[in-house]
């Protein structure tokens, strides 16, 4: 049983640096992002960036719930059960999982967004310019996002 305890332990620690890890590197990337959102002047550039804001901020809010919660099974090991202050934490943790949920969610429909108004834009371009074959072409595509996008909302159900 004792090696069960130091093998969950590994986990639970190696959980915490990778995480931290993630952390520290969606920090940085969403600073970039977000500085190149605030000081550009074209607002495409701003359309295109903001799916990848909302995930790379879900993503930032994933990884302090998964530090979160790794914390707490350090905790639990150390202490052999729950106490109250710790159940209270616990709460609070899944609380944090559904605000990343909902943000998951937010940047899905962000991203479908941003997909579908990209095809219809090629289409309509190519629409104007007579070009039916582009337009066969990105059917595609359209198959394949209105698929991806049937089965993210499905998983998140």
């Amino acid at each position: 049983m004792l090696n069960a305890e130091k093998n969950e332990k590994a986990e639970l620690i190696f959980q915490i640096a990778v995480s931290g890890y993630f952390l520290i590197i969606s920090t940085v990337v969403i600073f970039l992002l977000a500085s190149t959102f605030i000081h550009s002047e074209n607002s495409n550039e701003r359309l295109i960036l903001t799916p990848f804001l909302l995930a790379l901020i879900t993503f930032f809010f994933s990884m302090v719930v998964s530090i979160r919660k790794a914390l707490i099974g350090l905790k639990k090991l150390k202490s052999h059960d729950v106490p109250t202050d710790e159940e209270e934490e616990l709460d609070q943790g899944n609380t944090l999982v559904r605000f990343t949920s909902i943000l998951s969610t937010l940047a899905s429909i962000a991203f479908y967004v941003f997909w579908f108004s990209f095809l219809t834009y090629i289409d309509y371009m190519m629409a104007k310019e007579n070009r039916k074959d582009i337009i066969i072409f990105t059917l595609f595509f359209w198959i394949a996002g209105i698929v991806s996008a049937i089965s993210t909302f499905r998983n998140d159900e």
